[in-house]
C-alpha cells in the first residue's frame, strides 16, 4: 500500500475544488489482484460499466480523482458509469434481469447493504479477502463488518452509515445540559420536553406519523443478536426484545410531545430546520452534508456527538443506518481484475480514498488517514474562487473543527443488522404495522404479532428466494 504522496495542501486543494459540487448535493476464490484463479491476462485499458442509482456526477468525480493520483489506471481501464434507476431497489432490480438473462451484467455495481444477502446468498458475487488482503488491518472496524457477509468480505465501503446526533449545542447550553446528560430514554425524553417548554417554537427532534424506515434500522441495529428471522425461517419480530423495545421507544418518542410531527423527506423538513422548529436530529453520518444547506444561516451553532446510550435499550452508541452504501463484483462479469484494482485503489488506498475525499466529501475509511483528515479540519484554507456561501456549508466549517474526529470515532461504533436474502419484503412489512402502532390502530403486541403473520404469509422462508 503506498503511503504518504499526499499533502496537506494538496489534499486542501482537493477539498475546496470541489466544494461547489458538494453543494450540490462467496465465492470464487480470487488470485492476487482479484481475478479468479486461472483467468487470462487482460488486455488493457478494458471498459468498466458501473451502475449506481440516481445520477453520474458523484461517481464521476470520484473516477477523475483516483485516475489524478493513480494515472496508470488510465492503461488499465476506462469507466462508463450506467444508471439503473432512482434508488437502490432499481438497481437491484436491473442486476436481477442481467443475472437472469446472462448478459449485460455490469462489472461493478453499487448497492446499499440491505441487499447483499440476497446476491450473496446466492453466490453471484465476487470474494474479495485476497484483494483486501493488503488493507484490511488498516480499515476501521465499521468498514470491515459494513462489507462482511456470513463471515466473507464480499463488498467495497462507499459509505459508512454510522449513528450521529446533531443537536442545537447553543440551546442545549442555555438550558445547562449536554448529551452527557441523556444516559436513558427517560433521560432523552425529559430532556427534549423540557426543550420545547424552555423554546416553545422548536423540538429537540422531529418524528412524523410515517417515521423514515431508517429509524427501525439504526435502533435494531444496536442489538447483538437480533435478525428478523433465524437460519431455519422462523421469524423471531414478536419474541425478540429488539422489536418491542423499538416500536416502544418510537413510540414514546411520538406520544411525549418532544418532537415536532413531521416526517424526514417531507415537504416541510428542510424549512423546519432553517425556521429553528427542528433543532436536533438522531441520524447517521451521511446528514453532515444536508443539514448545512438546510439552515446555512445557523453554521457554528451545532454540535454533534454519537448517540446516546438510551438504556434500558441495548447500547444505542451502536448499531448504523442500513450498514451503509456499498461496491460489488459480479462474478460472473467481465474484466475481474481490473475491476478489483480500480476499487482497491480508490476504496481501500489511502491516498485513492483522500483524492476521492477531496472530489466528493466522503470521508476514507482507513485509520492510517485519521492524522491527515484531523489536521485539514483544524487547519482549513478556503480556496481562491470559491464563495462564502459554498465554502459555509462544508462540515468542516458548518459544524466546527471538532466534527472530524467524532465523525472518525462514530466508524468504530458501527454494527449492521444481519439482513437475510428477503431483507427489503421484511422491513416494509415492519414499517407498515410500526405506522399502525404509533396511529394506535393496533397494540405493540397485536403489532408485532402481525407483523410476524404478515412475514410468514407473504415471504415464507426468508432464505429460500
Amino acid at each position: 500500500m503506498t503511503v504518504g504522496k499526499m499533502s496537506r495542501r494538496s489534499l486542501l486543494k482537493l477539498m475546496g475544488s470541489s466544494a461547489v459540487a458538494l453543494g450540490v448535493a462467496a465465492c470464487a476464490a480470487p488470485s492476487p489482484g482479484g481475478a479468479p484463479a486461472g483467468a487470462p491476462a487482460e488486455a488493457g485499458p478494458v471498459t468498466l460499466r458501473l451502475m449506481t442509482w440516481g445520477g453520474t456526477d458523484n461517481t464521476e468525480r470520484r473516477n477523475k480523482a483516483v485516475r489524478s493520483v493513480y494515472p496508470e489506471l488510465d492503461e488499465q481501464s476506462t469507466v462508463e458509469v450506467v444508471v439503473g434507476g432512482a434508488g437502490d431497489f432499481e438497481v437491484a432490480d436491473a442486476v436481477r434481469l442481467a443475472l437472469a438473462a446472462g448478459t449485460d451484467i455490469p462489472n461493478i455495481v453499487q448497492f446499499n447493504r440491505t441487499q447483499i444477502a440476497e446476491f450473496a446468498a446466492a453466490q453471484e458475487l465476487l470474494a474479495l479477502e485476497e484483494a483486501w488482503g493488503p488493507y484490511k488491518d488498516d480499515m476501521y472496524t465499521g468498514a470491515i463488518d459494513l462489507c462482511m457477509y456470513e463471515g466473507s468480505l464480499v463488498c467495497y465501503p462507499y459509505e459508512v452509515k454510522s449513528k450521529v446526533f446533531h443537536y442545537r449545542q447553543d440551546m442545549l447550553d442555555g438550558m445547562g445540559v449536554s448529551t452527557a446528560d441523556m444516559k436513558t430514554a427517560n433521560d432523552f425524553i425529559a430532556i427534549g420536553k423540557a426543550f420545547h417548554e424552555t423554546y416553545p417554537n422548536s423540538y429537540l427532534l422531529n418524528l412524523g406519523p410515517q417515521p423514515a424506515q431508517y429509524w427501525l434500522g439504526e435502533l435494531l441495529s444496536a442489538y447483538p443478536d437480533a435478525r428478523m428471522a433465524d437460519e431455519a425461517g422462523n421469524y423471531l419480530v414478536a419474541e425478540h426484545q429488539a422489536f418491542a423495545d423499538t416500536f416502544q421507544f418510537i413510540k414514546d418518542i411520538y406520544d411525549s410531545g418532544l418532537a415536532t410531527p413531521i416526517d424526514d423527506w417531507s415537504s416541510d423538513w428542510q424549512q423546519a430546520f432553517a425556521d429553528e422548529m427542528i433543532c436536533g436530529s438522531l441520524i447517521a453520518s451521511w446528514m453532515k452534508f444536508f443539514l448545512p444547506t438546510f439552515a446555512p444561516s445557523q453554521g457554528g451553532l451545532w454540535g454533534t456527538s454519537l448517540w446516546p446510550e438510551l438504556a434500558p435499550l441495548a447500547d444505542q452508541r451502536y448499531g448504523s443506518e442500513a450498514g451503509g452504501s456499498v461496491l460489488v463484483v459480479p462474478k460472473r462479469s467481465e474484466h475481474l481484475e481490473a475491476s478489483t484494482e480500480y476499487l482497491n485503489k480508490m476504496f481501500l488506498d489511502k491516498d485513492g480514498a483522500l483524492a476521492c475525499y477531496g472530489a466528493t466529501g466522503m470521508t476514507p475509511l482507513m485509520e492510517s488517514a485519521r492524522d491527515t483528515l484531523m489536521e485539514a479540519a483544524a487547519n482549513l484554507e478556503k480556496p481562491a474562487g470559491m464563495s462564502d456561501e459554498d465554502w459555509n456549508t462544508q462540515p468542516n466549517v458548518f459544524f466546527g473543527s471538532e466534527y472530524q474526529g467524532i465523525e472518525l470515532d462514530s466508524y468504530n461504533y458501527v454494527k449492521v443488522f444481519p439482513y437475510d436474502p428477503s431483507a427489503t419484503k421484511e422491513i416494509d412489512i415492519l414499517h407498515q404495522w410500526l405506522i399502525k402502532f404509533l396511529a394506535n390502530e393496533a397494540t405493540l403486541v397485536e403489532a408485532l404479532d402481525g407483523a410476524k403473520a404478515d412475514m410468514e404469509g407473504q415471504i415464507g422462508n426468508p432464505y429460500l428466494v
